[in-house]
């Protein structure tokens, strides 16, 4: 099976049900995990979560998009500029994705190495294209 066939199969598992309540605990377990971190609690004091649960499912397709294109989307852009905005550290995308893969691995009853290599490999480039953002951005003083 492919990288993009694995992460599919295990998305599916977690958010192809009809059962909301899976992605809701997974999404709060990701938040309470990605939270633990003091930069990103204080990031997140005033967050309307339930907001912010519904852009992180976007973002999910944004940055999957950009490892099956190849080409960052519009809203993967403007992503970048509003964490380019906020001052986001860059490493902090390093701790969103630990905290992430420890969530698949907790919520999808498949989920071995291959699984989330298979997240990592649908991941990465979006992420690294956001990390450049805001490297870029911090560079020249954006």
């Amino acid at each position: 099976m492919t990288p993009i066939a694995e992460f599919d199969a295990s998305f599916e598992r977690l958010f192809g049900t009809d059962d909301s309540e899976l992605a809701e605990h997974f999404f709060a377990s990701f938040y309470q995990r990605f939270t633990q971190h003091p930069q990103v609690s204080r990031l997140f004091a005033h967050t309307d979560m339930a907001k912010q649960i519904s852009m992180l499912k976007r973002s999910i397709y944004d940055l999957v998009g950009f490892y099956v294109t190849g080409i960052p989307s519009a809203e993967l852009a403007r992503i970048s500029q509003i964490h380019a905005t906020l001052g986001i550290d860059a490493n902090l995308l390093d701790t969103w994705l630990e905290a992430l893969l420890k969530t698949v691995a907790e919520y999808d009853e498949a989920s071995d190495d291959k699984v989330q290599l298979a997240w990592i490999a649908a991941l990465s480039p979006g992420l690294t294209y956001i990390r450049l953002q805001l490297l870029g951005n911090k560079a020249t003083g954006s």
